[in-house]
């Protein structure tokens, strides 16, 4: 089931990067950020009303907007602080305790601004000019070493990376991820032209590696203390949107600074 719908998202998604417009890329980004967004609220809330979804999507809108349309007349901080506000405002009403509304205010803050930070780097990285070079250097890496972890932690992995969090992950799976990392990020350098030393891709694919273990065990984290096995449902034998672009999250982010500064 994971090759059947995962083969067809993948060639959409390198059509989509190749022949659509810098702004319709940059939409759709936003509606997958707005499809995490109702992910994360509801694996953070039992019962999730129509007015807390509501706020969340609208200030996903709000924070990514400026992004994709710069004439717009606000920017980030405004958004931020409309977060913090409506956070506290929104949980005010509620009958739970002061500690069990807090922690609904803190789940609250962190699904709204983890889906409109995160995603937010990636519209902003498409902005950049060659960003075909820069997303398929975030891209490669991080999937060629989430496989390349997979397959020499199931061969070989004996020593647990973090059994609480992931029991299937293990050192050795890392190791053997951040080499197919390094070897991604050669190849997409030599494929696209890249304006890097070759040896110097390969250290960003090794990093890259490692952030996409970061931002696979956090999602997991999150899963474990909300209780769910998944973050969704959406993509048949993968889960929702929050499980396959986790790691992505964490390394998109990198490599827009690495893309700035350099």
């Amino acid at each position: 089931m994971r090759w059947i719908t995962g083969i067809p998202l993948a060639i959409a998604l390198v059509a989509l990067l190749f022949f659509a417009p810098v702004q319709v890329i940059q939409l759709v980004v936003a509606a997958v950020a707005l499809i995490a967004c109702y992910e994360f609220l509801s694996m953070c809330f039992k019962r999730v009303s129509p007015l807390r979804y509501g706020i969340g999507f609208v200030l996903i809108a709000l924070g990514l907007a400026p992004d994709i349309f710069p004439a717009l007349p606000w920017d980030f901080s405004l958004v931020c602080y409309l977060t913090i506000v409506l956070a506290f405002l929104l949980h005010f009403p509620s009958k739970l305790s002061d500690e069990e509304r807090f922690q609904q205010v803190s789940r609250f803050f962190v699904a709204v601004f983890y889906c409109l930070f995160l995603f937010g780097f990636l519209i902003k990285l498409i902005a950049q000019s060659n960003f075909l070079f820069w997303v398929f250097l975030a891209m490669a890496p991080t999937f060629v070493a989430d496989t390349m972890a997979y397959l020499v932690g199931r061969r070989w992995g004996k020593n647990k990376l973090a059994p609480n969090l992931s029991p299937g992950k293990s050192i050795e799976g890392v190791v053997g991820g951040v080499f197919g990392g390094i070897a991604a990020g050669m190849v997409v350098s030599l494929c696209f032209g890249s304006p890097l030393a070759l040896w110097f891709a390969g250290v960003l694919g090794g990093v890259i590696a490692l952030l996409g273990v970061v931002g696979d065990l956090s999602e997991s984290l999150v899963k474990r203390a909300c209780g769910v096995k998944d973050s969704g449902k959406i993509i048949p034998g993968h889960g929702g949107i929050l499980d396959r672009v986790d790691a992505l999250l964490f390394t998109v982010p990198f490599i827009y600074f690495v893309a700035i500064y350099l």
